[in-house]
């Protein structure tokens, strides 16, 4: 079988170059050959470019993987950065609990008078005359 198939080869080999002779125009054997040319030229085109973009879209995956992979790392390292956060914490509670409980209620109080003063605020931008606001001002207070 495989020296049917160099047979063969050698035979379309044959063909393809008595095909490349010089051409004239004026002979209709020539225009055959043209014909030939220009659709073998037409192939090897082809098959560059079905290469290219073969190329680049092995790039393309290339750099979505390796964007995939820089993800993955930041999120590890923001994952690690946090456990550590909260074993700090932790640690910081255990050492000094009574301090602790002080900057949160400190925290609480902070918080709770901000809340206050902005809905106080909001209630005097409300009011539509001066006595409405009057009013207000003595249910605040």
């Amino acid at each position: 079988m495989p020296e049917k198939c160099k047979k063969l080869s050698a035979r379309l080999k044959r063909q393809l170059e008595s095909k490349r002779t010089i051409i004239d125009p004026t002979n209709e054997k020539g225009q055959e050959n043209m014909t030939q040319s220009v659709l073998e030229q037409m192939g090897v085109q082809i098959d560059e470019t079905a290469h290219r973009a073969s190329r680049a879209a092995s790039a393309v995956a290339d750099a979505l993987e390796d964007g995939g992979g820089a993800a993955r790392r930041v999120t590890k390292k923001g994952s690690d950065a946090a456990a550590e956060l909260i074993d700090d914490t932790r640690r910081r509670v255990q050492r000094h609990p009574f301090e602790t409980v002080a900057a949160t209620f400190a925290a609480g109080i902070g918080a709770g008078a901000l809340i206050v003063l902005m809905m106080r605020r909001k209630q005097r931008s409300n009011c539509a005359d001066v006595q409405e606001c009057e009013d207000v001002r003595e249910k605040v207070r």
